[in-house]
């Protein structure tokens, strides 16, 4: 029985697109580069860094402003309390403070607006006021009768005490008055923070007055507005949210047109598909992209355009094997509608060897289509390892020495393979089904005592193809018969063969394996110097590792 498609027989395809197997889906994928992933990421970190930084770089300006303003109180304190040590205080060994002569001082000294000047005694009692002195009156705004529940102002003024209250001042203790007070009686320098209804958050300093080392009194100077230098800082936060905004909408918008827009027009062609509408994914334009989505709508259009050739080449398989179990069918049929009616003992053996032959013929169709159901379901399921080809050979010829009778036909594997010489990627168990397809067609068409020769080599260098080349001394393929023998069903039996033996699918099974390891196979004569054939000679070659 012999099969084989053209001279260099390889399943075609309706598309350009070769399909892709599970040997170079990874090597496809991993050239993809930067792609959407990155877009995404870059756009997303781009948008938060614009964010995070301005926020952070403003927080750092409002502290260190905050910082800035108790520093110039600690210097201004420590400059009044030189003067009041020197000008207002009496007596000695034991220094007092002198009320009126520091009241007198205080009156000199030029105090800012914001600022709060008080003096106080030993005990604490509060010996001068500059806003007392001053004439100072606190002015703050009513809020309006009715309120909204929520505004952006007010939103902005919650959020802002909120900073105020977790933020920028945070090195600063809480005290109050007489805490500062307490401590400074005692020695210390007291900075902190503290909040009051009508002047808001206040950064205050308390110093003691002291006459060489003894404390007399305490200076303390405060300062507010505190909650609008912060708001100060925090508007110039708006431009960088605004920005962030935009950032965010600007990537928001350029994934919907790189990849929701794509993703929808796939899934249209794939519903125009299901639908029946259409017979390939219409993505001309997509599959020109190099990113991923351009590598998921080539993958997509070679999966349903090889979904779709399967569903074709099962049908058409369905046909030919119901034509060719239609054939025995019927032969058996008649052969016992005849067996009923003949009564000649010499025809009923003939008719039941005609049964026998073509039971025989059913059992081995039979056995061969399911053999090529099972090896298309096995490497759908298993996933490819790295096959040895020389030594997969080498044990393959072994076991076909040993099973073919010694005068029917003998091996030659030509040079022993070297361990890991050849190596390629595939299913072990449907390539060594391929070649022992071939090397049975080998032996079927072999006379006796002929030698059936395997050659391995490398077409090239290291990487290159590896080729294996199986030679019998048969009569040949028929020229016109060099592409068919690959086709299903196609036989020609050799004289004396037995009927039924064959069912014609080894060779196009072959072709299917070789196909599905990116491979590829055909046929020729072998003839000598005066161009008398030979034989037939199958070439195999497959990519290597």
């Amino acid at each position: 029985m012999r099969s084989t498609r053209s001279t260099e027989a390889v399943i075609p395809s309706k598309t350009a697109d070769p399909p892709t197997s599970p040997i170079r889906r990874n090597r496809q994928i991993r050239g993809v580069g930067f792609g959407i992933s990155g877009l995404i990421l870059a756009s997303h970190f781009l948008s938060l860094v614009v964010l995070v930084a301005g926020a952070l770089g403003l927080n750092a300006i409002s502290a260190s402003l905050v910082a800035e303003r108790a520093a110039s109180l600690r210097s201004q304190a420590g400059v009044i309390a030189s003067v009041l040590a020197e000008a207002a205080t009496q007596g000695d060994p034991a220094p007092a403070l002198n009320r009126a002569a520091a009241v007198s001082a205080l009156r000199r000294i030029a105090i800012p607006s914001d600022v709060r000047l008080r003096l106080f005694d030993l005990s604490g009692a509060m010996v001068a006021d500059s806003y007392l002195y001053g004439n100072r009156v606190e002015e703050r705004p009513l809020p309006p009768l009715e309120q909204a529940a929520f505004s952006v102002a007010l939103a902005t003024e919650r959020l802002t005490d909120w900073a105020l209250n977790e933020g920028t001042d945070l090195r600063f203790r809480r005290l109050t008055i007489d805490e500062e007070v307490a401590l400074a009686l005692a020695g210390e320098e007291a900075v902190a923070r503290r909040d009051e209804r009508l002047r808001g958050r206040i950064i205050g300093v308390s110093l003691p007055v002291q006459r060489v080392q003894a404390v007399v009194g305490v200076l303390s100077l405060e300062s507010a507005g505190i909650e609008a230098l912060v708001r100060a800082e925090r508007a110039a936060l708006l431009p960088v949210i605004v920005v962030a905004g935009l950032l965010a909408a600007l990537s928001a918008l350029m994934l919907g047109v790189t990849i929701a827009r794509p993703l929808r027009h796939l899934a249209r062609s794939a519903r125009a598909v299901e639908a029946g509408a259409a017979s390939h994914l219409d993505v001309r334009l997509l599959a020109r992209r190099k990113d991923e989505i351009g590598v998921l709508s080539r993958s997509l259009r070679t999966m349903t355009t090889a979904l779709i050739d399967r569903a074709e080449a099962n049908q058409r398989f369905a046909a030919d094997v119901a034509h060719e179990i239609r054939n025995p069918l019927n032969s058996i049929r008649r052969a016992a509608d005849t067996l009923a009616v003949v009564a000649d003992a010499d025809t009923q053996a003939q008719l039941r060897k005609l049964i026998v032959a073509d039971v025989l013929r059913l059992d081995r169709l039979v056995t061969d289509v399911a053999l090529a159901s099972r090896i298309e379901a096995q490497t759908a399921r298993e996933a490819p390892s790295v096959i040895d080809l020389g030594l997969m050979l080498d044990a393959l010829v072994a076991t076909y020495a040993d099973i073919v009778e010694k005068d029917r036909v003998r091996f030659s594997l030509g040079d022993p393979p070297v361990a890991g010489q050849f190596r390629i990627v595939g299913w072990v168990g449907s390539l060594e089904q391929g070649f022992r397809n071939i090397l049975d067609n080998a032996v079927t068409f072999s006379p006796p005592g002929g030698v059936i020769s395997l050659q391995i080599a490398r077409v090239g260098k290291t990487g290159a193809p590896v080729r294996v080349v199986i030679d019998d001394e048969g009569p040949g393929i028929p020229p016109d018969a060099l592409q068919a023998v690959f086709e299903r069903f196609y036989t020609d039996r050799p004289k004396g063969a037995a009927f039924g033996a064959h069912s014609g699918l080894g060779l196009a099974i072959a072709r299917q394996i070789v196909s599905q390891h990116q491979g590829r196979i055909w046929a020729e004569n072998r003839s000598d110097v005066t161009g008398k054939v030979r034989g037939a000679r199958f070439t195999v070659e497959l990519p290597s590792v």
